[in-house]
């Protein structure tokens, strides 16, 4: 039901860096962190990798709050978690960081997939809620997911839409009910949730008439 989280071996450098330092030194005096399912790690995106299972990625559409613990610790630097799994057991959380932050790590993530040797990691993917006819359900799609993927889990915790004609709405940030109608604009969806830091998208179903 939780797991406890410990900085172990030496952070490698390329050259001194005094802000991943300063990260290193504060993980050594936390020493071991208790992550449960009902914990609030808020956005220490390590404890958040351990909590739900997946990998996740500060990237350039992040905007960075200067009061939490991130912008503390790590500052305008990029970074990707990854959780790492041996059978169902939780073995251990890499980090990396890059100098500034990238639009994406899903290359680099698949580049340590391939070196994980009989281990394996989940993919990144954001939370998908969506409402049908008073229901409200969940699911996860990776963060390069086309349309075809999200009709998809729809269908499938929704049978009855099988040989119904339906399309898919999100509220923006700005609170307008657009169409998501093709791959760029469920992708164009997933890079603004990101951009506002959100943990999870709101969707409706709606049958065409």
């Amino acid at each position: 039901m939780g797991c406890n989280l410990m900085l172990t071996d030496q952070t490698f450098m390329s050259a001194p860096d005094e802000g991943l330092e300063e990260y290193r030194r504060r993980c050594l005096e936390i020493r071991c962190r208790f992550v449960g399912l009902e914990t609030s790690v808020g956005n220490w995106l390590a404890s958040r990798a351990a909590q739900t299972g997946l990998a996740d990625h500060r990237t350039i559409h992040h905007v960075l709050n200067h009061e939490d613990q991130h912008s503390v610790d790590i500052g305008n630097k990029g970074q990707l978690v990854l959780p790492v799994y041996h059978g169902n057991k939780l073995v251990e959380i890499i980090e990396l960081f890059t100098s500034i932050p990238k639009e994406s790590y899903v290359d680099y993530l698949e580049q340590i997939q391939q070196l994980l040797k009989g281990l394996k990691s989940s993919y990144m993917r954001k939370t998908i809620k969506v409402e049908y006819d008073s229901y409200l359900i969940r699911f996860t799609l990776p963060l390069l997911a086309d349309i075809t993927d999200l009709h998809m889990e729809v269908k499938k915790r929704f049978p009855e839409l099988e040989h119904q004609t339906f399309r898919v709405e999100y509220d923006d940030a700005g609170g307008n009910r657009l169409l998501i109608s093709s791959g760029e604009d469920l992708r164009a969806c997933i890079a603004e949730s990101s951009l506002k830091g959100g943990r999870f998208i709101k969707m409706c179903v709606l049958l065409h008439t």
